[in-house]
């Protein structure tokens, strides 16, 4: 089984058929089509990869804070009109912290 978003038939059919459906009824409706997304940012200091001699493990200082920045943006379709909202903290629902943009 594959998934539709890597089934090119099945891809190209929505794209064909459905998509052109939803953009209508959103015109007809004078509403919206949001596309979005949203992505977190860590600010703290990470390593994957690291030289030094056989057997002395290096060290990095850090500040030992594990703070991170959260962004979220939608982009409304017919427009192009770009939402964005960002926050320290993370994103959960139900949070007093996440609002639409």
């Amino acid at each position: 089984m594959v998934s539709d978003h890597l089934d090119t038939a099945t891809r190209l059919a929505w794209l064909q058929d459905k998509w052109p459906t939803i953009v209508r009824a959103v015109r007809r409706r004078n509403g919206l089509s949001l596309l979005e997304d949203e992505a977190s940012f860590a600010q703290w200091g990470s390593l994957s990869y690291t030289w030094s001699k056989r057997g002395q493990q290096p060290e990095v200082p850090t500040s030992g804070k594990r703070k991170g920045y959260q962004v979220f943006g939608a982009i409304e379709y017919v427009s192009g009109r770009l939402f964005s909202q960002g926050l320290e903290g993370r994103f959960a629902s139900g949070s007093r912290n996440h609002s639409a943009p």
